[in-house]
């Protein structure tokens, strides 16, 4: 049994972040050893959870800057958008990234939030069939495979690893969410 008090996590967006990548992880291994299980049910899920996943790893670096400069400003709303700008924002002005290579990780992350931008408004897409006034959430036709989500999935995720451990390192970052806000 395992206790969800997430009082107790140093990073929760970090924590949550990494749970929803070995959820694709160990999606896609499975799939892989089984590829006539792969059918659009599961394209959704996995793309749901794969925009999840850049979300999550968005709001863990706003997190982390947040606490090194003493903002606690982590944003509940989903407009990848927004998110991607304010970051963007954000990652420029961080000091330790003066002169680093970090923007050509960033540029892949944003490349894959543009693909969600365009094809996930207001994040109704992959998560429900319809939006609230009753259209298709994809209202045209979209040709995606499990390979595409992989590479994707790949992308994002070393890329988000090339930019959050500088930030991690920090020695102003002694990020406990919970006790500072």
């Amino acid at each position: 049994m395992i206790n969800l008090n997430t009082s107790n996590i140093t990073d929760p967006w970090g924590c949550y972040y990494e749970g929803y990548c070995e959820l694709i992880e160990n999606a896609l291994k499975g799939y892989s050893i089984n590829p006539v299980r792969v059918n659009h049910n599961i394209i959704y899920a996995l793309l749901f959870n794969l925009r999840h996943v850049i979300e999550l790893g968005l709001k863990d670096i706003l997190a982390q800057i947040g606490h090194i400069y003493g903002k606690h400003d982590v944003i509940f709303q989903h407009d990848l958008n927004s998110l991607k700008q304010l970051i963007f924002k954000q990652l420029k002005a961080y000091e330790r990234f003066d002169g680093n290579t970090w923007t050509k990780h960033w540029n892949v992350i944003e490349n894959h939030i543009q693909f969600f931008i365009d094809n996930d408004t207001g994040s109704y897409s992959f998560r429900y069939p319809a939006t609230k006034n009753k259209h298709p959430s994809i209202p045209n036709d979209l040709n995606i495979d499990i390979e595409i989500i992989e590479r994707m999935f790949k992308d994002i995720r070393q890329a988000f690893i090339k930019i959050t451990p500088i930030i991690m390192a920090d020695d102003r970052n002694k990020l406990k969410y919970f006790e500072d806000a």
